[in-house]
């Protein structure tokens, strides 16, 4: 009798346990392919660099993005990284509209998530409390094995035509720079963006999305650092340390201008011809597959190709383009930027036109440069670094 009672409690006992690995969300390790930073794989780094995490680029529709993990359950969303803003939003599964507006598939789910909490709301118009435009909201990332709380702008907007911009009181923020660039990045299979920009000094009360808590730099160690690799056979973002794995050069340095990733550019070389380039800045964004400069230079670029109909393959003959930076330069080869065309080849380096509306003296490098170099964002230092 004792026995077949210990053998029904047992049976029981095991019943439930599978029942609660079943509920129990799945892991995606798998799936989001991570590589933890270890002494093992980078045999040459210091023992206190051991705390860093690599995370894989897929490619996409319109360039590449990481996996994230969102919420409790976790729900696995893809993610485009923006250096230009220091904000993370993501598009919510009620902005039924944000498909038609940006393009982007609506996956994450608030109202399932127990650990999203709305802490302030974002209108469409200034002070407009009827025209709800998202929640800045805290709510739990995973990036990697890195566990965060962070906030975020969840965009839950209802209105048939969700714009790219918002307001906080009466403060306008734009989801993208300037609300510029769209050139490439709607239409696309994310459901997010994840804010990579440098955080401002001024932490204001009144700005929600000058707050500390919305950004990944304090979760990143041992080093406020992150790496961005699309080099070939590459295709990686480290976050905390400074992957130069499989890279023969120095690091070159470019100090960055105050709250953001820009820097001063010197000049801009295209064949044979030596442009200055006064009072330009540069930016390196890799949410942009292409590259934005002056018009005045894109058909230099492109004539350099013209001879090459029906081919757009060898490559031997056209020189690199050679940015002037400070305290050296950046070279983009043909093969980053040219790619075939119906009669000739297309460029990847295109007009900034009308593409950026208020900083017509900012370049932005999209996936052009990052193809070419990994790119390093120094947060506590100021700084840009570029590694071939």
């Amino acid at each position: 009798m004792i026995i077949h009672q210990l053998f029904f409690l047992t049976s029981l006992f095991l019943q439930r346990v599978f029942a609660n690995e079943n509920k129990q969300p799945k892991s995606t390790n798998l799936e989001l392919n991570i590589k933890v930073y270890n002494s093992q794989s980078y045999p040459n780094l210091h023992e206190n660099e051991l705390e860093g995490v690599i995370i894989p680029f897929k490619e996409g529709k319109n360039g590449h993005y990481i996996m994230m993990k969102v919420g409790t359950p976790e729900k696995l969303i893809k993610t485009k990284l923006d250096t230009q803003v220091n904000f993370t939003w993501i598009v919510d599964a009620m902005c039924v509209y944000c498909s038609d507006s940006f393009g982007m598939p609506r996956v994450y789910k608030s109202f399932e998530s127990v650990d999203y909490m709305i802490k302030e709301y974002v209108f469409c118009r200034p002070n407009d409390v009827s025209c709800i435009y998202g929640n800045y909201a805290s709510e739990k990332f995973k990036i990697g094995y890195k566990n965060m709380t962070m906030d975020f702008l969840n965009v839950v907007s209802r209105s048939k035509k969700v714009e790219q911009s918002c307001y906080v009181g009466e403060r306008k923020v734009y989801m993208d720079y300037f609300g510029g660039i769209d050139y490439g990045f709607y239409g696309t299979d994310y459901n997010g963006v994840l804010g990579l920009g440098q955080r401002v000094n001024e932490l204001r009360n009144d700005a929600p999305f000058f707050r500390r808590e919305n950004s990944i730099i304090d979760y990143l160690y041992p080093k406020k650092v992150i790496t961005v690799d699309l080099r070939e056979n590459k295709k990686r973002m480290s976050l905390g340390f400074e992957n130069t794995q499989d890279t023969t050069e120095n690091i070159l340095w470019v100090k960055t201008k105050p709250n953001s990733f820009k820097f001063d550019l010197k000049y801009i070389k295209i064949g044979d011809e030596t442009f200055d380039l006064n009072e330009t800045e540069a930016v390196v964004n890799p949410k942009y597959e292409n590259t934005f400069i002056y018009n005045e230079f894109v058909r230099p670029i492109l004539v350099q190709a013209t001879g090459m109909f029906f081919r757009c393959i060898d490559f031997k003959d056209i020189p690199p383009i050679v940015i002037g930076v400070e305290g050296g330069t950046i070279e983009i080869n043909p093969g980053s930027y040219l790619k075939p065309g119906l009669l000739s080849c297309n460029s990847d380096i295109v007009s900034i036109g009308n593409n950026i509306e208020e900083s017509k003296n900012t370049w932005v490098f999209g996936e052009t440069i990052l193809k070419e170099y990994a790119t390093i964002y120094d947060y506590e230092n100021g700084r840009i670094g570029f590694a071939k």
